[in-house]
C-alpha cells in the first residue's frame, strides 16, 4: 500500500495518512536522522492504524454477533430499546448514546467479558519505580492483567455470566466501573479509545437496528464463547442467520 501510494505521491494532493507522511518524510529528510519522519515509524504506525483500529472493532462486532445468537432475550430487549427511542425511520447516531442505556450496558458488558486484549500493550518503566512496595527497575516490562480485573469474582460475584444489568442504577441508568478497562490503564491507555467507543456504539447500534442474528437452524448448536487465544482473543469461526428487520 505504500509503495503504491509513492508511485502517485504528489504534494500537492494529499489524500490519506500515508500521503502525509511520505510528505513528511521527504520535507525533513536533510533534517536529523533519529527523527521520528522515517519510513520504519511510518510503517509501524500505519500497521498499528489496522491493527488497532481495525482489528479490535471487528472482532468485539463477531463476538457482539455469538452473544446476540446465544442470548435472544438481550437482542429482543435491545431491539425494543432502539425502536423506542430511535425509532424505525432513522438510524442511530451519537447524540442517542446517552438514551439508550441497555444498549450502553450491553457493549460495556462485552468488553468486560470477552476482555478483548486481556493483557493490554505491554510496557517498559521508563525510570526505576516503586509501586506500593514493589520496585521496579528501569526499562522492565509492565504488563497489565486486564482479564483478572474484568474477571474477578470478588468485583462482579459473576463474572462468568454474560449480565448486561449489572450496569444499570434501580432507575434503569447506565453506569460503567471504573474496573471495565478494556483499552487499557493509567497515562498511556490506548490513545484511540475516545474513537474506538464511538465507532463501536455506531457499528453496533445500526447493525441491531436494521437485522436480527439466529441460529442458522434449530439443530445448530449454541456458539462456544470460547476464544481463540492471542494478543487479540478472536471467536472461534461460527455461522449464523442475518434477517433484514421491518
Amino acid at each position: 500500500m505504500i509503495d503504491s501510494h509513492r508511485k502517485t505521491f504528489d504534494p500537492n494532493n494529499l489524500n490519506d495518512v500515508i500521503d502525509l507522511w511520505l510528505n513528511e518524510i521527504q520535507l525533513h529528510k536533510s533534517d536529523d536522522p533519529n527523527s521520528f519522519r522515517n519510513p520504519d515509524n511510518m510503517v509501524g504506525q500505519i500497521l498499528a492504524l489496522f491493527l488497532a483500529g481495525t482489528d479490535t472493532t471487528s472482532n468485539t462486532l463477531k463476538w457482539a454477533s455469538q452473544y446476540l445468537v446465544r442470548y435472544p432475550k438481550v437482542q429482543d430487549r435491545i431491539h425494543r430499546e432502539i425502536d423506542t427511542v430511535v425509532g424505525r425511520n432513522r438510524l442511530p447516531k451519537l447524540a442517542d448514546k446517552p438514551i439508550l442505556p441497555y444498549t450502553e450496558a450491553v457493549i460495556a458488558e462485552l468488553h468486560r467479558i470477552i476482555s478483548l486484549v486481556p493483557l493490554s500493550v505491554f510496557h517498559v518503566a521508563a525510570a526505576k519505580t516503586t509501586f506500593r512496595g514493589y520496585t521496579f527497575p528501569k526499562n522492565s516490562v509492565v504488563i497489565s492483567n486486564l482479564y483478572a480485573v474484568m474477571h474477578s469474582p470478588e468485583l462482579w460475584g459473576d463474572p462468568e455470566e454474560f449480565r448486561p444489568e449489572r450496569f444499570l442504577d434501580d432507575d434503569g441508568n447506565f453506569h460503567e466501573p471504573k474496573e471495565v478497562i478494556p483499552f487499557g490503564i493509567g497515562h498511556r491507555v490506548c490513545l484511540g479509545e475516545a474513537l474506538a467507543r464511538q465507532q463501536l456504539f455506531i457499528f453496533f447500534t445500526h447493525l441491531l437496528h436494521q437485522f436480527k442474528f439466529e441460529k442458522t437452524s434449530e439443530n445448530v448448536p449454541m456458539p462456544k464463547l470460547k476464544p481463540i487465544d492471542g494478543l487479540v482473543l478472536h471467536p472461534e469461526p461460527y455461522k449464523l442467520r442475518v434477517t433484514k428487520r421491518d
